[in-house]
């Protein structure tokens, strides 16, 4: 099989697209991470197997046993599955993978459900983490759409004829070269982003937007996940930073070139919020960060500040906002030159 061709040019436009952000974020700079990726990335091209091994039927035959939610169970009397998101029906392609390399001591395979044989990237997914050391293992599964680098790097490959059933694949797993936390082409990743000593489990969106790729993050318990769905973990991006010494998160986002915010987390147990006030200087972005926080429940994290940065036609402006007695206050305002 071929593999997908990445020129110069690409590391170009990739590297203009961050580096064209540096202005409005001034707290940090991307481009060096996603470069130190990007040799990884080219490293790991050559490295995708398409297995015809036998060994791979004690897995592949493991991941078969696991049980699927009924929403994307598989009607194998008609070899049909249903489509996400409407009542269509598509064969059912069942692709295997699994990763070379034991990650965090698990052993990491997938089952795979594209939702057409060629030219589609997504689909269904049940991927099982193995303890290698004690053999209990748990899932996570995608029932609305899943792809990843290691997906998309065959399906857009030159000369790509389509996933056939019961294709298998080998990866080598890919992790970040950067010391800010997260990777931009890791499918997953274990880390400790909530400062608490145990690791945990977080799955690349793979969504490509302005501030990266988009993980979720779940708190590993025995042979279940639970996801951490509020903030600073919520729709938590490859660009945010951890001060593990100082218990610190930086979050990261946009809203468009001329919008983006660092809000700032830190481990804390004066988390109260006793006034819920939206400063009326605060744009859009910064209102939605707030009011995440503001109907979270009740965290170990307390939001310290957020910095805003907006251009507008009077020019561009940097907004500082701290947490003062459990009230979000609009503490300096600065015109950039």
């Amino acid at each position: 099989m071929k593999k997908l061709r990445i020129t110069s040019l690409t590391l170009l436009a990739i590297l203009t697209l961050f580096s064209c952000t540096n202005r409005v974020t001034e707290q940090y700079n991307t481009t060096v991470s996603i470069a130190e990726d990007y040799k990884t990335k080219m490293m790991y091209l050559d490295s995708v197997i398409k297995s015809n091994n036998p060994a791979d039927y004690e897995w592949i035959s493991a991941l078969n046993q696991i049980k699927l939610p009924e929403t994307i169970q598989p009607d194998s009397t008609i070899n049909k599955i249903k489509w996400p998101y409407s009542d269509t029906q598509v064969e059912i392609i069942n692709v295997y993978f699994k990763y070379n390399q034991i990650v965090n001591g698990y052993e990491v395979t997938a089952r795979w459900l594209p939702f057409e044989y060629i030219e589609c990237e997504t689909g269904y997914l049940i991927m099982n983490f193995r303890n290698t050391t004690n053999g209990q293992s748990f899932q996570y599964i995608e029932t609305e759409k899943y792809n990843s680098f290691d997906t998309d790097n065959i399906t857009f490959s030159d000369g790509f004829k389509g996933y056939y059933n019961g294709d298998v694949f080998h990866f080598d797993y890919l992790l970040s070269e950067s010391d800010k936390g997260l990777g931009y082409y890791s499918p997953f990743q274990f880390l400790d982003v909530d400062f608490d000593g145990e690791k945990e489990l977080l799955i690349n969106g793979w969504c490509q937007s302005r501030g990266g790729n988009i993980y979720e993050v779940y708190k590993i318990k025995g042979n279940t996940i639970q996801l951490m769905d509020y903030p600073p973990f919520k729709g938590i991006q490859n660009s945010a930073e951890f001060d593990f010494k100082k218990k610190k998160i930086i979050i990261n986002k946009w809203n468009t070139a001329f919008n983006a915010i660092n809000a700032i987390y830190r481990l804390s147990s004066d988390n109260k919020i006793t006034d819920k006030v939206y400063p009326e200087t605060l744009d859009d972005l910064g209102k939605w960060e707030l009011e995440a926080y503001y109907n979270a429940p009740t965290g170990k994290f307390r939001l310290d500040s957020i910095y805003e940065y907006s251009e507008t036609r009077e020019g561009a402006f940097k907004y500082v906002y701290a947490n003062k007695k459990g009230k979000m206050t609009l503490v300096e305002t600065r015109k950039s030159e």
